[in-house]
């Protein structure tokens, strides 16, 4: 990690974050090009995450978000892995979270 800017670009050879794998309380960004799955919990004490880019992301556990009250911006590929989430989990308190993140990327459009 880049302690004076605060990012962690995951190495190549990692293609899965497990939970509470990437443990950095002052972490703000996280990307990588080779990350397929993100588990339950991967980013549980880095509360206060920015930016979240999986360019490449398969599998994202809804849960690894639960706690990112200070993420704004997530970069996939495919980002039909967050409207899936947010059709599928539209009453969970994160739904709200999803959904401005989802109109700032301008894959919904704000009512």
């Amino acid at each position: 990690a880049n302690v004076k800017t605060k990012t962690f670009i995951v190495p190549d050879f990692i293609t899965e974050i497990g939970p509470n794998a990437i443990y950095n309380k002052d972490l703000i960004k996280v990307s990588s090009k080779y990350v397929l799955k993100v588990h339950p919990l991967a980013f549980r004490n880095n509360l206060k995450l920015e930016e979240i880019n999986f360019a490449n992301v398969k599998e994202f556990s809804i849960s690894s978000l639960n706690r990112l009250n200070k993420l704004e911006t997530i970069k996939f590929n495919d980002l039909t892995i967050l409207e899936n989430i947010y059709k599928t989990y539209p009453n969970r308190l994160f739904s709200n979270k999803i959904y401005k993140v989802l109109v700032k990327n301008n894959i919904i459009k704000e009512d």
